[in-house]
């Protein structure tokens, strides 16, 4: 398990999925705990239909530096994405807590 986190504080757990996993990380949603964040490295489509929630998308570049914010409600496609270093997608609940901002810089440990 990886830990996400901004200015040496942990926002959440993280499951970090890169482009050579064989399943999408919503197929393995039953290892996903309501608190933890997705990190999505590569091309992937954007959804919420097994997040239950709003989600806050941030999307980094490849030094982890927030170039973009969105919300995405519940049951939702965001789209593909294609010229970013990861995707994290954060619960509602966990984003509430945290102070993320464009031009933050992130940080995946573990």
């Amino acid at each position: 398990m990886s830990w996400l986190l901004k200015d040496a504080n942990v926002l959440s757990s993280a499951v970090v999925f890169t482009p050579k996993a064989r399943a999408w990380p919503w197929e393995r949603g039953s290892v996903l705990t309501r608190e933890q964040s997705v990190v999505l490295q590569g091309r992937h489509l954007l959804h919420s239909f097994l997040a239950g929630e709003k989600v806050l998308v941030v999307v980094c570049d490849k030094e982890m530096n927030v170039i973009s914010l969105r919300s995405l409600a519940p049951n939702r496609i965001g789209g593909l994405t294609f010229r970013s270093g990861a995707i994290v997608m954060i619960p509602a609940r966990v984003s509430a807590n945290s102070d993320i901002h464009v031009g933050d810089k992130l940080e995946l440990r573990g």
